[in-house]
């Protein structure tokens, strides 16, 4: 393996963009060996991080980087020779190795075309290696439009019908509750359950045997199942669908559960739930598994509602099982990296649910003031501003409750933070904006804010508050940089299910986006028990480094390269990134002998040739540094 890394710098005419990249297998190689993970992988498997983000150029330009982040705890930081040991060092952006990046008009195309040679051979090495390297751990956390586009499923929440890419739920589903209960809340006596399964290969395999112990046609996705044919939807149709779902009525005659022996039950009703729960029972004995049961038409109705309610619950749970085989087998071919491996960052969870939570907050304490005290808007927008502006909300370092502190004019301005307005004067509230630093700031100084938003008479303030402590915990666990225990996993388990049993309660379906649901769904805890920590997948290394190449860009780059018609804006950037590899690794450093003398570049950039016109850059890490 040679001691730098060659660049290709090209031009994609299929979509106009200017590309520049590193060999993917060969950067892989040089971060294996110079992290001191080369025995470990020989041994047997690493972890390796792969992820992609972009960032915005400014006119219609936009470029988008895939690359590689060390997240293995065996490796070692360059220099020091010691290993990440509690993840302390994970984020800095010397772990971050970017592979290629493009400049263009990012699109779904694009992304999953210039890109789709990098994640198939992550694919392949995940399950056998190269070179001499055993299979290799490879875990993908990205945002939440990279996800969509990688696992080639979902959208967004509210907008797309099946929006999560990593469960089935629909988005009409947001803020329902699960039926039958999931396994974890039965055990722990949940009230509700508002859990999803997260349909990776595991669960897509234990779906196949389920439906086949109930039934082995029902793995035939080419075969409708028997309540789906259309004698029984007309019989569902003409006898009303006795429903199962939430919530429970006992008073309702059209559902299973409909208290048919109570005294204020006429005979006529009676006799009519009777006779739909028969006809429900009669196509499910021609059609379905009844037929093999001992249960006759002429039974007792408690019987017949008993087998019915218990058929019912299978057909739902066939439904919901199917359906995962029919999105996985849909997208099997389009997903770009198994879902077991795309594990959700949450940095990107944490600052997009705070930036909801603040604003479900300024909401409230905005309908306080127009409609409750009866005051105008502007007030208490500027009353908003002066606290987050003021020097106690961004330097207090103290974490007492101090929520009753008064906001004075003796406290210095501190920031010029506005506040966000709707787009027109029907919208309160705009979208908060924030960054994730300024998130984390904003959620741990909330409390200052409720004089404000929160006063007293305000409409559910109360739980408001326990909401967001509750929401803190949840933060703060996810941030910690050690791997979780069992139990402090289950411990944040039941913490996420009493928050979003109380966030739907307040904010409703207006509240609900994908990362509130990847939250509350338990998306977060099913990758939370596979991977045990998510600070060290975190994306801050990573936007740090779209942060650089977009400073770069700007002012750097000659833009365009002094009016040639093709522009060059990456291959500066990429010169950069190979001097950077070496000088972070020490390869640079090794390139001069005692006497500081270069290696010889010719020794070095011998056999690197131009590929049919492409500028291939081989240039000499010490060399160029110099």
């Amino acid at each position: 393996m040679a001691q730098f890394i060659p660049i290709r710098h090209y031009y994609d005419s299929r979509f106009g963009a200017e590309v520049a990249t590193f060999d993917h297998k060969e950067l892989l190689a040089f971060i294996i060996k110079h992290h001191g993970l080369h025995e470990h992988a020989l041994a047997g498997s690493i972890e390796i991080a792969v992820t992609a983000d972009g960032a915005s150029l400014g006119n219609g330009q936009g470029h988008v980087t895939i690359g590689y982040k060390v997240v293995d705890k065996r490796a070692t930081i360059p220099h020091d020779i010691q290993t990440t040991g509690d993840a302390s060092g994970f984020q800095s952006v010397n772990m971050c190795y970017p592979i290629r990046s493009v400049i263009g008009k990012e699109t779904k195309e694009l992304f999953r075309t210039l890109f789709h040679d990098i994640y198939s051979f992550l694919t392949e090495i995940s399950q056998i290696g190269f070179d001499d390297y055993k299979p290799i751990s490879v875990v993908g956390p990205h945002d939440g439009k990279a996800t969509i586009t990688v696992l080639s499923r979902g959208g967004g929440a509210k907008m797309t019908p099946n929006f999560c890419p990593y469960c089935t739920c629909l988005s009409e589903q947001l803020c329902t509750v699960v039926t039958p209960k999931c396994s974890g809340c039965s055990t722990d006596k949940h009230d509700l359950c508002r859990h999803w399964e997260v349909t990776d290969t595991n669960t897509i395999n234990s779906a196949k045997e389920i439906l086949a112990s109930i039934r082995p046609d029902f793995v035939n996705l080419d075969q409708p199942v028997y309540f789906q044919t259309p004698e029984f939807i007309e019989i569902a149709r003409r006898n009303e669908i006795i429903t199962m779902e939430i919530p429970h009525s006992s008073t309702d005659p059209n559902h299973i559960d409909f208290h048919y022996n109570l005294p204020s039950v006429d005979k006529a009703t009676r006799d009519t739930f009777a006779r739909k729960v028969k006809e429900h029972i009669r196509v499910r004995q021609k059609h379905g598994r009844l037929s093999e049961c001992e249960i006759r038409r002429s039974g007792s109705l408690l019987d017949m509602v008993t087998q019915l309610k218990a058929e019912m619950a299978m057909e739902e749970h066939v439904l919901k099982l199917r359906l995962m085989l029919e999105i996985d087998e849909d997208t099997k071919d389009e997903r770009l990296l198994p879902v077991e491996c795309m594990i959700p960052d949450s940095m990107h969870l944490l600052n997009r649910t705070t930036e909801r939570i603040i604003k479900v907050l300024l909401m409230k304490g905005a309908t306080h003031y127009i409609y409750r005290l009866e005051r105008p808007l502007h007030e208490f927008k500027e009353s908003v501003a002066k606290v987050v502006n003021s020097k106690k909300f961004w330097k207090y370092k103290s974490s007492d409750d101090d929520e009753e502190d008064e906001i004075d004019d003796t406290f210095t301005v501190g920031k010029s933070w506005t506040f966000p307005d709707g787009k027109d004067s029907t919208e309160l509230v705009g979208d908060v904006k924030m960054s994730y630093a300024t998130s984390k700031k904003f959620l741990k100084k909330v409390h200052l804010l409720y004089r404000v938003c929160l006063p007293p008479g305000c409409e559910k303030g109360v739980e408001m508050k326990t909401a967001i402590r509750r929401y803190q915990e949840i933060s703060e666990i996810l941030q910690q940089r050690v791997d979780l225990t069992d139990e402090k996993i289950d411990e944040l388990s039941s913490i996420i299910q009493k928050f979003g049993d109380e966030w739907i309660d307040l904010a409703g379906e207006p509240g609900m986006t994908n990362y509130f649901h990847y939250l509350i769904a338990g998306h977060v805890v099913h990758y939370l028990k596979k991977y045990w920590n998510f600070y060290r997948f975190q994306q801050q290394g990573w936007e740090a480094l779209n942060s650089w190449i977009k400073t770069y860009f700007l002012h750097h780059s000659q833009r365009g390269g002094h009016g040639s018609e093709k522009q060059n804006y990456l291959l500066p950037i990429y010169r950069h990134f190979q001097r950077s590899f070496g000088w972070r690794t020490g390869v640079a450093n090794d390139l001069f002998d005692s006497k500081g003398k270069g290696t010889s570049f010719a020794q070095e950039s011998e056999g690197i040739t131009s590929d049919d016109g492409d500028v291939i850059e081989a240039v000499a890490l010490c060399m160029q540094q110099a």
